[in-house]
């Protein structure tokens, strides 16, 4: 995530000693962190917030198969309502992707879907089950 709202990464090649410069990837970052996931086929997973700042209301994923050069259109993952004034709630989200590749190939991803108000913040921890055919 850079400062102008566009995903990037970096690499690694020695463990995090060293890391590359920031490659911008194209894809335009919402107002929450973003999950970058290598496939064991050499692939890429992005999981990000897909709605426009301020929101957090829209999570996406998309796929590259030429190291980030260009994406698949995006698969929404999970979504909420936007807060309104009707609500108790200041701002409902599902933010903060994680995302992880099982031995079968599988690609799990978690984040949380969370209701904030000055008096508490209510959420849970959810999970799906990724298809990256």
């Amino acid at each position: 995530l850079t400062r102008k709202r566009v995903n990037a990464m970096r690499r690694i090649t020695d463990k995090g000693k060293t890391w590359s410069e920031s490659a911008k990837l194209g894809v335009p970052a919402g107002n929450a962190s973003s999950n970058l996931l290598g496939l064991n086929d050499g692939r890429l997973l992005l999981t990000y917030s897909s709605s426009l700042p301020p929101d957090r209301t829209e999570l996406s994923h998309r796929l590259s198969s030429d190291d980030g050069k260009t994406w698949s259109a995006p698969q929404p993952l999970a979504a909420t309502d936007v807060a309104t004034d009707a609500d108790a709630f200041w701002s409902k989200q599902v933010s903060y992707p994680s995302a992880v590749a099982l031995r079968d190939g599988t690609v799990v991803v978690v984040w949380g879907d969370l209701a904030l108000s000055r008096e508490w913040q209510p959420g849970v921890i959810k999970a799906a089950r990724v298809s990256v055919e």
